[in-house]
């Protein structure tokens, strides 16, 4: 668990550090799913109601 905590810090650090992969992530992102918006896996019933 430590471990992938130190992933997603750094992960999340080079991301505030650096604008620019925010951006290319967005235009791949776009990319690979056609304009197409995300739709989650999971049935209705086991989502999580905010």
């Amino acid at each position: 668990m430590m471990y992938a905590a130190k992933i997603l810090a750094r992960a999340a650090a080079a991301l505030m550090s650096e604008p620019e992969l925010v951006i290319r992530a967005a235009e791949e992102f776009c990319l690979e799913t056609s304009g197409r918006p995300y739709r989650c896996p999971l049935p209705p019933e086991l989502q999580i109601q905010v």
